[in-house]
C-alpha cells in the first residue's frame, strides 16, 4: 500500500522543508490533514493548505501507519497519478508569510477551484484532485463497494 508525503515549504508551527505525511483532505477541498515534526521536534496533526506542500511524492505505507491513514492506494502507479493531478492542480499559487510578506506570488485560490473545474475529467475521474471526491473513492474502495474498472 502506498500514500503521499510532501514537504512544507513554510507554515506557522511545522518545520519549513519538514517532511509530513498525508493523511486526507477531508477538511476541505483546499485543505489536507498531516502528521510531522514542529519547529520544537514536536510530532504533531494539523490541517494545512495545498499551497503550502511542495514535492508531493507517493511513499510506501508502512502497516503501523495504515488506521490513521484515509488516503492510500495498491499501486505506486496510483499514489502517482493523485500526486501528479495535486502537484499540477496547486502549482503557482500565491500564499503569505505569517507576518504578512508575500512568499510566492501566483494564481488565488478562487482562480485554483475554477482551474479544477475546467478539467473535463474532474468529476469522473478516480484520480481526480477534488480532495473530497478522493476521500469518498477511497473509503468505498478500502469496504469493497468502488470497482475502478467499472468507472468511465
Amino acid at each position: 500500500m502506498f500514500g503521499l508525503v510532501a514537504n512544507v515549504k513554510s507554515d506557522n508551527a511545522l518545520r519549513t522543508n519538514a517532511k509530513v505525511r498525508i493523511l486526507s483532505c477531508h477538511s476541505g477541498w483546499d485543505n489536507a490533514e498531516v502528521v510531522g515534526l514542529t519547529k520544537y521536534g514536536r510530532k504533531i496533526t494539523k490541517h494545512i493548505s495545498w499551497k503550502r506542500l511542495k514535492n508531493i511524492r507517493p511513499t510506501f505505507l508502512p502497516e503501523v501507519h495504515r488506521p490513521n491513514t484515509r488516503m492510500w492506494w495498491e499501486t505506486k502507479e496510483e499514489a502517482q497519478k493523485i500526486a501528479d493531478d495535486l502537484t499540477r492542480l496547486w502549482k503557482g499559487v500565491r500564499y503569505f508569510h505569517r507576518d504578512g510578506t508575500l512568499l510566492e506570488n501566483g494564481i488565488t485560490t478562487g482562480q485554483v477551484y475554477a482551474r479544477s473545474k475546467a478539467d473535463r475529467n474532474y468529476k469522473y475521474r478516480p484520480g481526480a484532485p477534488s480532495c473530497l471526491l478522493v476521500d469518498r473513492i477511497s473509503h468505498l474502495y478500502k469496504v469493497g463497494i468502488f470497482d475502478a474498472s467499472k468507472v468511465k
